[in-house]
Parts: C-alpha cells; structure tokens; sequence
C-alpha cells in the first residue's frame, strides 16, 4: 500500500512540474533540458545513441533498477511513408530478483524491408493462477522461470503500404515449480524447454509516424505453427489479427485506438497461453498469468496530448478477456482497466518516448508502468 502511495504521488509532481514549467520561460527552459540530456547523448554519424539510469515498479516484478538505451537513426528519405529505424536495450534487477535483459529492435531500410524484433533473458519467480478468468484465485501457485526468446517478424513491401514475410519464434523456458495450493493447484507439466515456431506475416502500414503516429492505421495477421521437434514436445499453432487507428482529434489532441485477437491450438504449454496484463496489453491487471486461455480479444484506446517541450500525457481505457474457445466468448466476466500516463521525449530528432504509466483494473488491481515506446 505505501509503494502505491509513493508512486501515486511520484506521478502527480511530474505532471505538476510539467504543467508549471509551460508558465514558465519555455525558451530557457528547454534550453537547459537539452543541455542536460546532451550529457547523455552521443552521435555516431546519423545515429543518435541515449544512455539513461532507470528505476520503476512492476506490479509482478517490484521495484527494479537499471541501464536504459536507445539508439535512433532517422531514415534517410523524407517520402511519406518513409521510416526511421530504432533500438532500445534495456537490463534491469529488481526487488524480487528479477533479471531481465531485452533488446527491442525497430529496422526499415530503403529497398523496403521491415524487421521487428526482441531478444530478451529473464530469471525470475513469478505466480501461476490457474487456467481460465472466471475467478480471481488468491493463492497461486509459485514457481520459478528461466526464459530466453528471440520472437519478430521480417518483411518485405510489396507496394509502398502492404508488406508480406515471415513471423518467428525461437525460445528456450525452464520452469520449477514450488508447492501446490491447499486447492491443489500446480503449474502444468512442461514437456520440453526448446519451442521453435514460424509462419507467414502481412501487414497494411498507412501510419504516418511508427514511433508516434497522429493518423493512419495499421493491420496485421500472422499464423505461427509450432512443429513437434523432439519425442513427445509441445506441438501447437497460433493465428493472430491486430488493427491500430490513430487520428488527430484537435490540433495535437490524439486519439489511439487498438483491437487484438488471437487464438492458439494443440498442445500448448502455460506460458505460451494468451494473457491479459503487462506493459502493453490491458495496462493495470497486475499479473499477466492471472487471465490465460487458449483465446483472447480486448480493444483499448488512448488519448495523447503534448504538454510542453519533450513531455506528453495520455489517459487510457481497455475492456477484454481470455476464452477457451471463440463459442464461449463470457461476455459476463469482462475484464477492464483505466489509467493514464507521463511520455518524456528522448531524442530531438525522433518521437521516440520514455512512457510512465498507472493503470487501475477490476478486482482492484493495478500495475505502475516504466518503459520505452507506446503501449500500441
């Protein structure tokens, strides 16, 4: 309860500061701020390489620590679909001994590729709730997780909007499990800790800014098949359809809008089970193993206005579940959250943000929120 304070009013002062600072002498203001910054940028040609200290909250992980960096190239064309090209490596400890280290990839290059891409390593404990979202269970299970993954998707336009390739997912997860709960609970057995999967990709892009986009819309579709690889391994396949809008609603008031869905079959261990939770999806449920199924869908919109010099803010809702199966959809234990959020603009050149979030959800639940790029 008192981390929930300390962050609440943590929030409050940088959106007072904020808003005080535009009152102020912004010239010199901004000034300032971006000699400071500058102690923490270097350029390397057309690259613009940040290094910043990081600390937030995770609502599964706790309080944590560490090494934020992005590295930004803009494209070198100015046609309107143009694209810049950005990384962002992050390596955090937490309190409950979390170690996560993950580099984010965002690359396009001028004869029309695309590549999205994550490579992550996380160590840590975390809890398993059970398979389903009826209830909420309030004795999980604990168990322990190792997990490396390289997951992406590489592209090639077609025309100048629609692009066409390959989605892919290679990961190698340990998992140990603790006790069983008095309900006798227990995470299920896992067959195998190496999973390869892939499959084809398409994409319509009509967005006019990747990192920050005011207008434009964005679908994607993907189907990713997990052949049986070794005796007796987890075979299974997921099909997945995302589409974003964004519009301008006023001046630079935007309105950011997302619906996912996704479905997997076969034989499909826990962790690979859709979720509702985390930095992206359905921001202030508390931990992302509390809701899994086979199934999801959720819709979230975001309205973004910029405050003053690099600061932004965004409130924020979403509304969805987790389902076995598309013919039981549960309309009756909908899932919702509501928040908003601080974005601090780290380079000059490209809208690419620093994003603090708090979000509250049902069952009062909540989740405070450190990271880089927009939730979607």
């Amino acid at each position: 309860m008192k981390y929930k304070l300390l962050y609440a009013i943590c929030f409050a002062c940088i959106v007072h500061t904020a808003a005080v600072a535009q009152q102020i002498d912004s010239a010199s203001q901004k000034s300032l701020l971006d000699k400071t910054l500058s102690l923490f940028e270097w350029k390397i040609k057309t690259a613009t390489v940040s290094s910043f200290p990081s600390a937030g909250y995770d609502p599964s992980s706790g309080l944590y620590g560490g090494i934020l960096q992005v590295v930004s190239i803009p494209p070198k064309d100015t046609s309107q679909f143009s694209r810049p090209t950005s990384l962002v490596n992050h390596a955090t400890y937490s309190t409950k001994q979390w170690i996560n280290l993950k580099s984010d990839l965002v690359l396009y290059t001028r004869r029309g590729i695309n590549i999205n891409m994550y490579l992550q390593y996380l160590q840590a404990p975390d809890s398993f709730y059970g398979i389903g979202n009826d209830t909420l269970n309030y004795n999980p299970v604990h168990f322990y997780i190792k997990d490396f993954e390289l997951r992406g998707d590489i592209s090639k336009s077609i025309a100048q909007t629609f692009f066409a390739g390959m989605i892919f997912d290679v990961s190698h997860t340990y998992t140990q499990a603790g006790d069983s709960t008095l309900q006798g609970l227990q995470i299920p057995a896992q067959k195998n800790l190496l999973l390869t999967g892939i499959g084809p990709y398409v994409a319509f892009d009509r967005r006019n800014d990747v990192n920050y986009p005011s207008k434009g819309e964005i679908i994607t579709a993907s189907f990713l098949f997990y052949p049986m690889h070794a005796e007796n391994a987890h075979t299974f396949f997921t099909l997945q359809l995302e589409a974003k809008k964004y519009m301008t609603v006023y001046n630079d008031l935007i309105l950011a809008t997302q619906f996912f869905t996704g479905s997997t079959s076969g034989d499909v261990p826990f962790y690979n089970l859709y979720q509702l939770g985390g930095k992206s999806r359905m921001r202030g449920i508390s931990n992302k193993y509390k809701y899994i199924d086979s199934h999801v869908y959720y819709a979230q919109a975001e309205f973004r206005k910029h405050i003053w010099g690099r600061f932004s803010a965004v409130a924020f809702g979403a509304l969805g579940n987790t389902c076995e199966s598309y013919s039981d959809l549960d309309v009756g234990h909908l899932k919702y959250v509501y928040g908003g959020g601080i974005r601090f603009q780290t380079s000059k050149t490209e809208k690419l943000h620093l994003r603090i979030d708090y979000g509250r959800g049902i069952f009062g639940d909540s989740g405070f929120y450190v990271t880089m790029r927009e939730g979607f």
